[in-house]
Order: structure tokens, then C-alpha cells, then sequence
């Protein structure tokens, strides 16, 4: 069975996350205020909320890391650039790295025990915490999401 691990910012499309969990994918989304802020932190670059480099593993083995994103402009318009390495020690690290940088910064997100209604997982000092609402959206950013979302192609996103 192949294995995806993606590590994604929280602005990205909420109507894929359901079906990128039905596809096998652990999905974790940074936190803009949960963000490991010290000299220990292994991606320096990382500011508050926003990490440009995208990293996937996939069955162990893959690697991808670079700035594209997940949508046509990436590859028809903007300048993006990409590594892919066969190269399962490589792999080994940026799992560990990615591991590293999910504590106490990222969400991971899963289905509740109904199989329909998503948690996201914090991992804190005291333990997991679950949490059934989407964690630090605010009524305004759903209300931007619907008025603007009809204006965006799908095939954009």
C-alpha cells in the first residue's frame, strides 16, 4: 500500500480534505499560532503560519521538496521548482524532520468515529487534544471562503 505523508499550510482547498483522508493521505496542517519558534527548530526559514517548501514522502522511498504547489498555475504560470529523489535514506530524514516539525505545530487531521465528521489532533505537553472545529478559522475567513470560492476555477485550486 503506498503511503503519502503531506505536510500542507491551512489555507489550502477544504473541500479536498476528505477526500485526500478516503485516499490514504495523512494530512497535517500548520497552525499560524502553534508554530515551533526557537534555535532548536530544524526548518529556521518557517514564519508565523506560512511555510513556502512543500515536502512529501512517498512509501518511504520518494521525496519531493520544492515550492510547487498543488494546482495548474504552479506548472503553467508561476516559477516553481521541484526536487523528486529516489532515495529511501533521504526519505528516512525528511520524515524525521517532518515528524519534528508536526509537534506541537501542525494539526493532523482524521475522520470522528462516524466515518463522515473530521477531528483535528493537537499534540500539546499535557497530551492529544481532539478538536471537532476547524481550529483557529474564524467566521470571517469562512465568509471570505464562500463569497470568493465561486470565483475561483476548481481547476485552479
Amino acid at each position: 500500500m503506498m503511503m503519502l505523508r503531506l505536510k500542507i499550510a491551512m489555507d489550502q482547498n477544504p473541500w479536498q480534505r476528505r477526500e485526500l483522508l478516503r485516499n490514504g493521505v495523512d494530512l497535517y496542517e500548520l497552525s499560524p499560532t502553534r508554530m515551533i519558534r526557537n534555535d532548536e527548530s530544524l526548518l529556521p526559514s518557517m514564519s508565523l503560519g506560512r511555510l513556502h517548501t512543500k515536502a512529501a514522502v512517498i512509501d518511504e522511498s520518494i521525496v519531493y521538496l520544492g515550492s510547487v504547489n498543488l494546482d495548474p498555475r504552479s506548472a503553467s504560470t508561476n516559477t516553481e521548482l521541484g526536487l523528486l529523489a529516489m532515495c529511501p535514506a533521504l526519505a528516512t530524514q525528511v520524515l524525521e524532520v517532518i515528524v519534528l516539525a508536526q509537534r506541537g505545530s501542525a494539526y493532523r487531521l482524521r475522520f470522528a468515529s462516524d466515518g463522515a465528521s473530521l477531528e483535528w489532533l493537537a499534540t500539546t505537553d499535557s497530551g492529544d487534544v481532539v478538536l471537532t472545529q476547524e481550529p483557529e478559522a474564524t467566521p470571517l475567513m469562512h465568509l471570505q471562503n464562500l463569497l470568493f470560492g465561486p470565483f475561483v476555477p476548481e481547476q485552479l485550486l
